[in-house]
């Protein structure tokens, strides 16, 4: 199929036959989803790739946090091909054990099993399989370089074999679907075969539009209300940074529906015909917003706000530092990890280094203890990377120097005090813009990440790039006569 493509004496190929196939497909997506570029463009690539019969067997992973929309999506696509989707639920009660540490893992030849299944009901040329919750295979059980479709056509063989099943199902045409929370949990043989897609966070302004354009017109129809409920812009930004702070858009439905079923109930008892939602009124419906304990219009000694990550995506972390007369201890207390308590103690050691230069007493090691605490112990959360903020928070506390409350830090350091590069740059920086965070200290080796942040989000915000932790430490402690 490769001949196919022609180059043009200008050095571009010619137009995929396939081009306009392709084109309307993403058309229809954009009807029904909505779609961030980045993905717009992937999932093109893919289908580019598929329809040249270059990269058949690969299987198209949507990878986002809760609520992103990535069974939507599939479902979108699958439609716009003209495709039946079928979905194989991993980790379901038909095919899983249940897991101790929480949650439920499937064992893949179960998986495998149910796919044959549900293909041999269905014609596999217009099938689509979707992998939900393709993170959730049972490590125990799946060998680390475990190639699915080699499991799937071991499972089909020993059925035929058994008798199980009576026909053959040739899986060669049958686009194949996944979705996950977090690839990294997915053996790294079966990842090899994935084509992922990330979702990545969206904006505020993407969730009023999807608001606006998908899921209002929904609830309209669904509680009768038409035209006679109408709800502003400043009531979405509120319901988005005081009532839900997520990645996606699952938390603003069920504000919505609230909304909705408490309008209806209004318009009954009180006969009111036009039903004005703002900011101002959101109470009424929703009641208080969530609490704040640390405002950002707060400067605080010790406390620093930690740019991290969990199930929903960006997330907004406040660390909390004192500095005790004591001999010398390092105590950590809410949910810390040993990565984090590592970069504990890389901070402490560049402070013991710079201690003339930043301030600190020489042997604060040896008549101070250190309590390293992060809030909110109980919540779940990955990718925190707070090596610059315990180092900030630390100096703070010895100094007696308060942090600015409005700036939110990421990325690890080293001994000498270099700030290192992380991940997920685009997520923690919309979740700083939503929790009202007007600086975001990120690496400079992340500056491609920083490229990928909508233009919306730049205008409120400003994004500092910095190498070195005393770059930090010039910009957010605060002197006293200062405060």
């Amino acid at each position: 199929m490769a001949g196919n493509v022609a180059t043009l004496p200008s050095g571009r190929k010619s137009p995929s036959p396939y081009s306009a196939e392709i084109r309307d497909a993403l058309d229809a997506l954009d009807t029904v989803v909505f779609l961030d570029e980045t993905v717009r463009e992937a999932i093109a690539g893919f289908l580019v790739r598929r329809y040249m019969a270059s990269r058949k067997g690969r299987i198209l992973c949507f990878a986002a946090p809760k609520g992103m929309g990535k069974t939507t999506v599939a479902a979108a696509l699958c439609n716009a091909l003209s495709l039946q989707m079928i979905t194989v639920s991993v980790g379901s009660s038909e095919d899983a054990r249940g897991n101790p540490m929480g949650g439920v893992r499937s064992d893949l030849n179960a998986i495998a099993g149910r796919v044959c299944h549900a293909l041999n009901a269905s014609d596999p040329n217009t099938a689509a399989i979707l992998l939900e919750g393709i993170d959730r295979i049972d490590m125990g059980t799946a060998n680390p370089s475990v190639d699915f479709f080699e499991v799937l056509s071991h499972v089909q063989d020993f059925a035929v074999r058994n008798r199980y099943q009576k026909t053959v199902v040739d899986i060669s045409k049958t686009l194949f679907l996944a979705t996950a929370r977090n690839l990294a949990a997915v053996p790294s043989g079966l990842r090899e075969q994935l084509t992922s897609i990330p979702m990545p966070a969206y904006s505020e302004d993407a969730k009023i539009f999807i608001a606006t354009r998908h899921m209002l017109p929904v609830l309209k129809q669904r509680y009768g209300l038409g035209d006679d409920i109408c709800i502003s812009d400043n009531a979405f930004f509120g319901m988005i940074r005081e009532y839900t702070r997520e990645a996606g858009v699952a938390g603003l439905w069920s504000l919505l529906e609230t909304i909705f079923q408490k309008a209806s109930r209004v318009r009954v008892e009180e006969g009111e015909r036009k039903i004005q939602v703002r900011a101002n009124t959101l109470r009424k419906y929703l009641g208080p917003p969530q609490p704040v304990v640390y405002p950002t219009s707060r400067n605080e000694i010790g406390v620093v706000r930690v740019l991290g990550r969990n199930d929903k995506g960006g997330c907004i972390l406040v660390l909390e530092v004192l500095a005790l007369p004591g001999s010398g201890r390092l105590i950590f207390t809410g949910n810390t990890d040993r990565i984090f308590q590592e970069s504990a103690q890389v901070a402490l050691s560049y402070i013991r280094y710079r201690a003339e230069a930043l301030g600190v007493a020489a042997d604060f090691h040896r008549t101070h203890d250190i309590h390293v605490h992060m809030m909110e112990a109980e919540k779940p959360k990955y990718g925190v990377s707070a090596g610059v903020a315990i180092a900030t928070a630390m100096v703070s506390a010895l100094v007696r120097k308060p942090v600015k409350g409005d700036a939110a830090m990421t990325g690890e350091i080293s001994l000498y005090g270099k700030v290192l590069g992380v991940g997920d740059i685009r997520d923690k920086v919309l979740a700083a813009h939503q929790a009202g965070i007007r600086h975001v200290f990120i690496p400079d080796s992340n500056n491609r990440d920083a490229l990928n942040i909508p233009e919306s989000v730049l205008e409120r915000i400003t994004i500092h790039q910095v190498g070195d932790v005393a770059q930090i430490l010039g910009q957010t402690l605060i002197d006293a006569k200062e405060r």
